[in-house]
């Protein structure tokens, strides 16, 4: 599960979202682990070239470890 939210109003701000939540999807998909999906996402986040922040909680749960990881 993840949760993000990006600074801002308007369609541009719309915009930088929607394309943050596109990248968690498919990065998810590659590589669920919190290190590797943050690093990737910060590549991805550099290449759109925008003043705006975007802060983003990402949990991973692991039911046969009774583990849940967060990462914001």
């Amino acid at each position: 599960m993840f949760v993000g939210d990006g600074m801002g109003r308007g369609v541009r701000a719309t915009s930088v979202m929607a394309q943050m939540r596109s990248a968690m999807r498919t990065l998810i998909a590659i590589d669920p682990r919190h290190d590797a999906l943050m690093t990737a996402l910060d590549r991805v986040f550099e290449t759109l070239h925008v003043d705006q922040l975007v802060t983003t909680v990402y949990a991973l749960a692991d039911p046969a470890a009774d583990l849940i990881e967060v990462v914001s």
